[in-house]
């Protein structure tokens, strides 16, 4: 236990990292005993996001896990200046690795199956030298808390003499400052002294104290002013002024009027709500016609097989429906990401076979641009995902080389390394300036201009969120005139 500064103890933190759900929960019931603070990490990836976060006594580190494995883990942790003390006990079933693991900062390791008063014993050990090692750090901030104090009790008496002849120099400085500040007597809560700026808020004349905690924090309170007819909006601080250097103890407010800024910020929100509001609405007023209508066109297109004019009309107007139903598909996935509402749906998904159906649908609309898509893929690239929107990821990168290639070769390349999938998606086109390669991937953002290209702006957005979602990444790499490749890395 962790004595703290008040006496009383509070446990140490103790890290289990383990892609198995089970032998997590099986290592806490072990080290329930210890009454430690236990926390879990499935990768090595989350075990480090709890590092920036928590210190640890110890880490029990299991070395096979898949994507970041346990010696990958170790040597991250050791390259950190906050944790690289931080000992590690590495958990295997294989001993032969025992040599290996002292090499990447293990200082200790338990080979599976274990035996549990050994794994609590091991624990044990490290959590007091931790703890001793906390004790000697709060004696150390006493010893430099007390040294602080004694000099600021010296500074105080060698400044209590030539105090008295700068008060008044004081107050006319502070009379000058902009910002109301207020001197209250804590007892009675009377305002002793108000700056020029504090005193016209209140018509000239002295105001009374604002009600408020004076800790430190800035509290919000609506205060009436002689400037109008409406009491406005400030943000207060009070501060504590210990007795000292010949005075009473004080308390002293600063206002900052930020009636406008809450003005503003209510606007904000009024206008994000709308925006919400029409994007929800909009998506389902498009969505609601489109299926019925496309229903009866394919229909007409069953029926009319040797009307070749008609035929190709209706294919116009099948495709224009298609586009109409993306936009439609896009307004709803901005409605659903925004309100926190996308959902994945994870299954084993062939990456290869999704990008071969992507480029079958998207064929006529690819040779109509001039722009013909090559695959270059390897076979059965599979990983656990959510098969609609990996489809959708595909489709909209494909669309937006399609759209921007100017009818030139269009390169599609599917591989996997290292527990990861990789999709890219290369085209030849007009490029992206260096200055818009990060922002095209905001919300109705584009790096051309909507004159020339249609659309809302939402495609490369959207595979943004469907990517990070699923734990991945998508970057660009382009050159104007030169074309750009997008590339996604999925973790499989």
């Amino acid at each position: 236990m962790t004595v703290e500064s008040g006496g009383t103890a509070s446990p140490s933190n103790v890290l289990l990292v383990d892609d198995d759900p089970a032998n997590l929960l099986a290592l806490e019931a072990v080290l329930e005993p210890l009454e430690q603070r236990i926390m879990k990490a499935r990768s090595g990836e989350g075990a480090l996001r709890l590092l920036l976060e928590h210190d640890f006594a110890v880490i029990l580190l299991d070395l096979r896990m898949p994507g970041m494995d346990g010696l990958e883990t170790a040597a991250a942790i050791k390259q950190r200046e906050k944790s690289r003390h931080t000992p590690i006990i590495f958990l295997t079933a294989e001993t032969s690795l025992r040599i290996k693991s002292y090499e990447y900062g293990a200082v200790d390791y338990v080979v599976k199956p274990y035996e549990p008063a050994i794994v609590r014993s091991k624990v044990s050990v490290f959590v007091e030298l931790y703890e001793r090692g906390q004790r000697i750090l709060q004696q150390e901030a006493r010893l430099r808390q007390k040294e602080y104090e004694a000099l600021q009790l010296r500074t105080r008496e060698a400044m209590r003499a030539a105090e008295e002849q700068q008060r008044r120099w004081l107050e006319t400085v502070l009379d000058r400052i902009p910002t109301p500040l207020l001197f209250v007597e804590p007892d009675t809560g009377h305002v002793q002294f108000a700056n020029r700026a504090s005193r016209e808020l209140a018509g000239d004349k002295l105001p009374d104290a604002p009600d408020i905690p004076y800790d430190g924090a800035a509290h919000e309170l609506t205060w009436p002013t002689a400037a109008g007819p409406r009491p406005r909006t400030f943000v207060a601080t009070g501060t504590e002024i210990p007795q000292g250097h010949g005075h009473e103890a004080m308390r002293v407010v600063s206002l900052v009027d930020v009636t406008r800024l809450k003005e503003v910020e209510g606007e904000l929100q009024t206008a994000v709500r709308i925006r919400d509001d029409f994007l929800s609405i909009a998506s389902h007023e498009l969505h609601t016609p489109l299926t019925p209508l496309k229903l009866q066109i394919e229909r007409l297109q069953r029926r009319e097989q040797n009307a070749t004019q008609l035929q190709e009309k209706l294919a116009v107007v099948a495709r224009q429906v298609d586009r109409l139903t993306n936009l439609a598909r896009q307004l709803l996935d901005v409605s659903r990401i925004t309100g926190g509402r996308l959902k994945l749906t994870p299954e084993e998904v062939d990456l290869t076979a999704v990008v071969r159906d992507a480029a079958d649908a998207l064929e006529a609309e690819s040779r109509q641009s001039g722009s013909v898509i090559a695959i270059d893929a390897e076979p059965k690239v599979v990983g656990y995902w959510d098969p609609t929107r990996i489809e959708q990821i595909t489709s909209n990168l494909l669309s937006n080389a399609i759209k921007y290639g100017q009818g030139k070769p269009i390169l599609v390349q599917v591989t996997h390394d290292n527990g990861h999938a990789r999709l890219s998606v290369h085209d030849n086109g007009i490029g992206i300036p260096p200055e818009q390669q990060q922002r095209i991937f905001d919300r109705f953002e584009r790096a051309v201009s909507v004159r020339h290209y249609g659309g809302f702006g939402l495609g490369l957005w959207i595979v943004r969120q469907i990517v990070e979602a699923s734990g991945g990444h998508v970057t660009v790499e382009s050159q104007v005139g030169q074309g750009s490749t997008f590339t996604v890395e999925l973790p499989r």
